[in-house]
């Protein structure tokens, strides 16, 4: 707890501040201050008080004092001193809201960047999170250095290594006493084969083949049986016209083949004297059954002729061919490239097998009538035949192209060139991993390979531990958060709070609920015509969000009642409602916290606070200007609400003839403002002034509030519109009057 600042030299406006009087800092103390006073400069002592670092003392010294800055704290515990350029003890308890941690963790500007987000994260999750985020963040530079280990250790490793061979086949290699002359021997090898190895290695194109359609389709179709009777043949006619819509033989044939007996295999009844029935049995007899199987044979047959399994290895073929001449031009000249059209190919295959399975499916309903191949089979029979011949003249180019290979290839007599190599290259580096230097290398890689894996196992075993602590925070802040956020007023909510890992390391990140409707933060790079922070929410807004932030962390807090907490002007840009609002949250601190501490230039804001607070936990002061800001005893009780200022002073001219009627008359309308808004706060909102509430009055539904001041109107009215000598010789005579 700070009892009192016992001097400040030479930090910005505290040229020479020392203790004077009664000073002394309680659980409650409030510090007025107007504008360039220094309420910025104690926060940022404050802040190097809490962090141990300089810099912002350093930073502040008074300009051309030519002296090195110095400060003097009593606390609770003792003096601690700012000598020399650092700090002879720390106050890690203290907590400071101005508009450096705004800057710093809610919003630099109008947007929300990655570094806010980075610094909220560590707001969000307390003290006890960010010693777990400063275990991942040392765990996670450990694991880095050990990588960075690995890849020195490697590349030391890599130094022994001749040709192309891996680091991991390099380690793992064996001693070989032999290994001199199987080099010897192989260099030889490699030396040999020089200029064959890289042709002979090279394939040859493929000749491609179209499938064979089966022979005696026309054959099979013409056949029939002139031993059928024709009594049987005409009553199976007969019968199919009758009850088919359309003939199919066969499935009468088939019925037939399910007699067994005398009796229907439908129906059950006897068929023994049934004419009919005898006429199918001597319609359909065996050579019938036979012509049938024939004709499922042949319909089986057409169906896998040029199938797509066929016809996608003569698109394979061809590719392969294209690609395998590719690689061959480098070395060999053609005077024509082999080129089919697959497509047309196919499409000529297709057209036949379904014209021959076209026929077939007609003969298979009618077995007995004989069928001619007709137009539509010979002409695609004769497509395919031009294919054929495109196939031909395809395969004679491959031949032409295959024997300029031959030649090329006869005339390097190549052998295997790349393998030699490899061979050549794994017993050089047997040789060199045999070296003792070696040998070392690899041991110490082994060894960083060991250490970094030790480091990431810990390492993910620390960032498992943060992010399931951060979950559990992160939704216990966003509930109060959102409470914070509803006492003030605000028509947005937090939602979606979470931590996540850009480049690995913290952060957070959460979206605003409006209306509704959810509004991704943004950044700077976010154009105006897409909803985001900087574009949705008010100053008035922005600045509720940023100390329900500071309020929701200071609530998370475990050891709330050992922290100093030092608010500078927390209300900015806020109307009456949330001042208010931000008074009571002071007040409910000062029953908490170890200590509170508040600075503000506005002495009414201060004055309400301290209405609310126990006088015997509560001090005021003030930064006053002397030659240079120091430290004095405030009294705040001499602070009037402004409502009852401008009443008395209208009292005092209207009831004592005392004050300048110049100033008077400038009171009358704010006094009927400040009276409208006291009588009726959320009718008469702080923004709007006496012309508004006027028309609002005229206007307000017979039911509202605001209605039962409509016969004020009329005064209200001249008090408005008439002119200021007017109104001066009004008030004279209320005066008068009185």
């Amino acid at each position: 707890m700070l009892k009192k600042i016992v001097s400040i030299k030479n930090v910005g406006r505290f040229k020479s501040c020392s203790a004077a009087g009664d000073v002394e800092f309680r659980r409650a103390t409030l510090i007025y201050a107007p504008n360039g006073r220094g309420k910025t400069t104690f926060c940022d002592i404050c802040r190097s008080l809490k962090s141990g670092v300089p810099d912002a003392v350093v930073g502040r010294a008074t300009l051309g004092a030519g002296v090195p800055p110095s400060v003097e704290f009593l606390l609770e515990s003792g003096v601690v001193r700012f000598r020399d350029g650092g700090w002879s003890g720390t106050v890690p308890e203290l907590e400071i809201f101005d508009s450096r941690f705004i800057y710093d963790n809610v919003y630099a500007g109008e947007c929300v960047e990655h570094e806010q987000r980075r610094n909220l994260y560590d707001v969000i999750i307390g003290e006890k999170g960010v010693t777990l985020r400063r275990s991942v963040d040392a765990l996670d530079d450990e694991f880095r250095k050990a990588g960075q280990a690995v890849n020195e250790k490697e590349l030391a490793v890599r130094a022994f290594i001749p040709g192309g061979l891996s680091v991991d086949k390099f380690v793992a290699l064996e001693r070989d006493p032999a290994v001199d002359s199987m080099i010897e021997a192989k260099g030889k090898e490699v030396a040999a084969l020089d200029r064959a190895a890289e042709l002979t290695a090279k394939s040859t194109l493929s000749n491609v083949a179209l499938p064979a359609f089966p022979v005696g389709l026309d054959a099979v179709l013409a056949k029939t049986f002139e031993d059928v009777s024709g009594a049987a043949e005409a009553a199976v006619r007969a019968h199919m016209s009758q009850h088919m819509q359309r003939p199919n033989e066969s499935w009468l044939a088939e019925g037939n083949r399910l007699v067994r007996g005398n009796a229907c295999p439908f129906c059950a009844q006897s068929i023994a004297d049934n004419s009919l029935v005898a006429l199918f049995r001597a319609h359909f007899s065996g050579k019938y059954e036979r012509l049938k199987t024939e004709i499922e044979q042949w319909t089986n047959r057409l169906r896998n002729y040029a199938d797509q399994s066929a016809v996608l290895s003569l698109e394979r073929a061809v590719h392969e061919n294209a690609r395998a001449l590719a690689e061959w031009q480098e070395y060999i000249s053609v005077a024509k490239a082999p080129e089919l059209d697959v497509l047309s190919v196919h499409k000529a295959l297709s057209t036949l097998r379904e014209a021959g399975l076209a026929l077939l499916e007609v003969k298979a309903r009618s077995p007995l009538d004989p069928l001619a191949l007709g137009e539509e089979f010979n002409a695609a029979r004769h497509a395919v035949q031009e294919a054929a011949v495109l196939v031909t003249a395809y395969n004679s180019t491959v031949d032409l192209v295959n024997g300029v290979i031959i030649a090329k290839k006869e005339d390097t007599k190549a052998g295997n060139l790349m393998k030699a190599k490899r061979e050549l290259e794994e017993l050089q580096a047997i040789k060199a991993r045999q070296q003792d230097a070696a040998q070392t290398a690899v041991e110490e890689f082994r060894t960083a390979q060991e250490n970094r894996a030790r480091a990431d196992l810990k390492k993910q075993a620390a960032k498992s531990s943060l992010e399931q602590y951060s979950r559990d925070v992160f939704q216990r802040y966003q509930s109060r958060l959102n409470k914070l956020l509803e006492n003030f007023g605000a028509t947005f909510q937090i939602e979606k709070a979470r931590e996540h890992y850009p480049g690995g390391k913290p952060s957070s990140t959460y979206c605003l609920v409006i209306g509704g409707e959810e509004v991704e933060l943004g950044d700077t790079n976010t154009p105006l015509d897409r909803p985001s922070f900087k574009n949705t929410l008010s100053a008035g807004d922005k600045s509720a969000l940023a100390l329900a932030f500071f309020l929701a962390q200071l609530a998370e807090s475990v050891d709330l009642s050992r922290k100093v907490v030092v608010l500078d002007d927390p209300f900015t840009s806020q109307d009456a409602s949330r001042q208010t609002c931000t008074q009571q949250e002071i007040r409910r601190l000062a029953g908490s916290a170890a200590q509170v501490i508040v600075l503000s230039h506005d002495r009414r804001f201060l004055k309400r606070v301290w209405d609310g607070i126990d006088g015997g936990v509560s001090k005021t002061l003030q930064f006053s200007n002397f030659g240079d800001t120091t430290v004095t005893e405030w009294d705040i009780e001499t602070v009037q609400d402004e409502y009852v200022a401008t009443y008395t002073t209208l009292w005092l001219y209207c009831n004592r003839s005392e004050g300048d009627p110049q100033l008077v008359v400038r009171t009358i309308r704010p006094l009927l403002e400040g009276y409208l808004r006291m009588k009726l706060p959320r009718e008469f909102p702080e923004n709007k002034w006496l012309g508004d509430y006027v028309k609002q009055i005229c206007e307000a539904d017979p039911h509202s509030p605001v209605a039962q001041a409509k016969p004020l109107i009329p005064e209200l009215e001249d008090s408005r519109t008439m002119p200021n000598d007017i109104t001066i010789r009004q008030a004279r005579t209320c005066r008068t009057n009185r």
